[in-house]
């Protein structure tokens, strides 16, 4: 415990010594860094909150499709039926995915810090929940609709569920950035304790 303590404190002298040499080097403060930060970062998150704004839409167009809210064919067996609601959940997962690409870039840009675990995982991972919410209704709509038979659930539930895992997949940032790896970029740092800290895979 206290060997853990001395890293943690050895590893916030350093960052505090990064964010200081760095303003000296280059003139930039600290908070004037943060703010362009997220003026770069804005676009993309706009852009994303569109496209995602879009599949929720599809996915709800495709639920309705479905349930025969809105009538597409005369009859469920005219492959129209079946057309109307894929088409929806495609068009549903290819916003998924660029929408969640855009916030990827966004966080790499203005990443969160990493000082609370569960906001630093949701503020990185916000695809990942899209995606779950993008799919997840339309397979429990699927799953109770009374009118469809049986063979069309299945099909129906099966496409929803491919599409989920890859926007899941897709969406998920496998290698998030810190706001501290941000704020010490570059620089690098020997602590009193020998304690070898790197904020780049490559160093």
């Amino acid at each position: 415990m206290a060997t853990q303590k001395k890293n943690d404190a050895a590893a916030e002298a350093a960052r505090r010594a990064a964010e200081t040499a760095r303003a000296k080097k280059t003139g930039i403060s600290k908070e004037d860094l943060l703010a362009g930060a997220r003026k770069n970062a804005m676009p993309y998150r706009i852009f994303a909150f569109v496209l995602w704004f879009l599949a929720i839409s599809f996915e709800v167009l495709a639920i309705l499709f479905f349930t025969h809210t809105i009538e597409f064919s005369l009859t469920v067996e005219n492959p129209g039926w079946m057309i109307s609601w894929i088409v929806c959940l495609v068009l549903d997962l290819i916003c998924v995915i660029v929408g969640s690409q855009l916030w990827k870039k966004s966080n790499h840009l203005d990443p969160a810090p990493k000082n609370n675990k569960v906001r630093f995982w949701l503020h990185n991972n916000l695809g990942l929940v899209v995606s779950v919410i993008a799919f997840a209704p339309f397979i429990i709509f699927v799953l109770t609709d009374k009118k469809a038979n049986k063979q069309s659930k299945i099909i129906a539930a099966a496409v929803a569920v491919v599409a989920l895992l890859i926007a899941g997949l897709t969406s998920y940032d496998w290698n998030p950035m810190s706001q501290e790896e941000l704020l010490s970029y570059g620089e690098v740092y020997y602590t009193p304790s020998g304690t070898v800290f790197h904020t780049d895979k490559d160093c």
